[in-house]
């Protein structure tokens, strides 16, 4: 069962990111509308993914982010932004981002970001199906 947290100011803009999650089918999705809900639910509860928006009230997603590593730096997450390829590498560069979404995450940015978790998850699992603990 995979936990995902979305973090957004407002919901309606994860609405197709949320449905796809909802087909995937093994994922309970949380919600967050603030940097401060979303980084006290991490503290209090396993999650396997966060995915923030570009934008999170006066802080950006990219300070989110930094600002989640120092909570659980182990966390999986991914990023709604517009910023090109290249730029976001450069600006996110050593905060672990798994994906950069587009600004309107379409389906195939969230089924492939799915199929990277399931990849991670695999590669956590010895040869003789234990999980391994880090």
């Amino acid at each position: 069962m995979l936990t995902t947290l979305l973090v957004c100011k407002k919901p309606s803009i994860f609405k197709q990111v949320k449905d796809c999650l909802i087909r995937y089918g093994n994922t309970t999705i949380l919600e967050a509308e603030t940097v401060d809900v979303a980084l006290q639910i991490v503290k209090e509860i396993h999650v396997d993914l966060v995915i923030a928006a570009e934008q999170l009230g006066a802080m950006s997603g990219i300070e989110f982010i930094n600002n989640l590593i120092h909570v659980n730096a182990l966390i999986n997450t991914a990023l709604v932004s517009g910023l090109p390829p290249e730029d976001f590498h450069y600006e996110t560069e050593g905060l672990g981002i798994l994906k950069q979404l587009p600004v309107k995450p379409q389906e195939s940015d969230i089924e492939d970001l799915l199929q990277k978790i399931e990849e991670i998850a695999n590669l956590l699992i010895s040869p003789q199906g234990k999980e391994v603990t880090v």
